[in-house]
């Protein structure tokens, strides 16, 4: 089923949804976009008769002027129309009441879509879609391995794994930023002299303000060539705050000093893997705040014995830990591009005295299918909402379901108007993600998704290869 066509125009109004006299509708004649929640929410409600709408880029919060918007899973006369400059619109007809399903969308972003929506005004953020994304830049440079002793094996190497630190906003495109690599070897890890040689790392970073960090690890190669005969151990961390960085720059001489010792050790009991999965594994996120979450992994390293991290003080002064437990079935980590994961969190931690006990992992979403007119699953019970993700063949994601009723079983793609434009769900090779998050305290009238990844406490995904 195509959801529809990617051309043309066929809208109702740009602002205001303008309808006709007899439809028992009334235009909004002064619309308010000061609502506009950066991020994505929403707020008000129940709706009575009336819907205001503001549509923003994710990661960046500019508004999306000209972005079609649709409330109602079918086409209805007045429920649909194009954002403004300020991208927002409002629409007003006597059927819009209780719970809704609004869509928005434009070509080179990802559709959204929320269901059983009954809030008075909705945020929606639209992804720019990988291929469309311009605002990256390219960072270079070296870490500074001054002052660290001498390795103790002529078998070891010392290394680098240089990377950005992170926005605690849920699946924000500035964390999604692919990175290439030379020879199998990541061109964001940093090992000088031989055998490697790989005396600069590069990185592909956002644009704006960029906050780096470097993971320094020893490497055991045991004499051998082949990386699964290697062992690793994480020793210190370096940190590089504030960097400024324009669309298509490339900065390099950058040299990330070193900040602190990755000598302490998080206790933790992890959870055992639900049903059907193999993989699992603790790591802990260092939180300094806003865009400056710092995951503590590198592929190889076992931390079931201890979660590495440095002592809160100095640069770390002030900051809390995650405790983060995860369990896949391996496909995230072999590249497949087909995910099966589970997350558990601990949030919170000002010190590593006391064991963490984690929380059992949330089971997946199961059964993931597309049905006539939109896409089945088994819904968890303890989720506070569920996320559907459709991919297609290259990657990038054309179209998210938010669904706010927690018991569905099913969900509509809604019909759209001959001439929407915005990206569709193509026939073809397509994966189907089905996820399942548990924030305490969800009110889903008053939501804030940004703020989300700072306060869910399990995530799980189940995504399937799904073709239409």
């Amino acid at each position: 089923m195509a959801v529809a066509p990617a051309a043309g125009g066929g809208c109702e109004g740009r602002g205001t949804a303008m309808v006709s006299p007899d439809s028992g509708s009334t235009p909004d004649a002064s619309p308010d976009a000061a609502a506009a929640i950066p991020g994505g929410g929403t707020s008000g409600g129940p709706i009575t008769g009336k819907i205001e709408i503001s549509v923003l880029e994710d990661g960046t919060a500019t508004p999306i002027a000209d972005a079609f918007v649709q409330v109602g899973e079918t086409v209805i006369a007045g429920q649909s129309g194009l954002t403004d400059a300020r991208g927002f619109i409002s629409i007003a007809a006597s059927g819009i009441n209780g719970p809704q399903t609004v869509t928005a969308g434009k070509l080179g972003y990802r559709t959204a879509c929320i269901a059983d929506l009954d809030a008075t005004h909705v945020t929606l953020v639209l992804r720019p879609l990988r291929s469309s994304r311009r605002d990256t830049a390219t960072m270079r440079g070296t870490v500074d391995f001054t002052g660290l002793p001498p390795l103790p094996s002529p078998t070891q190497v010392r290394a680098a794994a240089v990377l950005y630190q992170l926005s605690e906003a849920l699946r924000d495109p500035r964390s999604d930023i692919p990175q290439p690599s030379t020879g199998g070897i990541p061109d964001y890890t940093y090992i000088p002299g031989p055998p490697a040689n790989k005396n600069e790392w590069v990185l592909t970073t956002p644009t704006g303000t960029v906050h780096l960090f470097a993971l320094v690890f020893d490497v055991e190669t045991n004499g051998s060539f082949s990386a699964v005969d290697w062992s690793y151990k994480l020793t210190d961390i370096g940190l590089l705050d504030g960097l400024t960085i324009a669309r298509g720059e490339d900065k390099g001489g950058i040299v990330i000093p070193l900040s602190g010792r990755l000598d302490q050790a998080l206790s933790v009991m992890l959870p055992p893997p639900p049903a059907g999965m193999s993989v699992v594994e603790g790591f802990a996120v260092i939180n300094r705040g806003p865009g400056k979450l710092i995951p503590v992994l590198l592929p190889g390293i076992d931390h079931r014995s201890g979660i590495p991290g440095p002592k809160l003080e100095g640069a770390f002064a002030g900051a809390s830990l995650w405790a983060v437990a995860s369990s896949s079935n391996g496909d995230a980590l072999t590249g497949l591009g087909i995910t099966r994961a589970t997350v558990s969190v601990v949030r919170g931690l000002t010190g590593y005295q006391d064991p963490v006990v984690i929380p059992p992992f949330m089971p997946l979403p199961e059964n993931p299918l597309w049905i006539a007119d939109g896409v089945s699953y088994a819904p968890i019970a303890e989720a506070s909402f569920h996320e559907i993700l459709v991919k297609i063949g290259n990657g990038d994601e054309v179209w998210n379901v938010t669904v706010l009723d927690r018991a569905r079983t099913n969900v509509r793609i809604p019909d759209l108007p001959s001439g929407a434009s915005l990206e569709t769900i193509p026939a073809g090779a397509l994966s189907l993600a089905v996820s399942a998050a548990v924030i305490p305290g969800f009110d889903p009238r008053m939501a804030r998704f940004k703020d989300l990844a700072n306060v869910v406490s399990k995530l799980a995904t189940n995504e399937v290869a799904a073709p239409r």
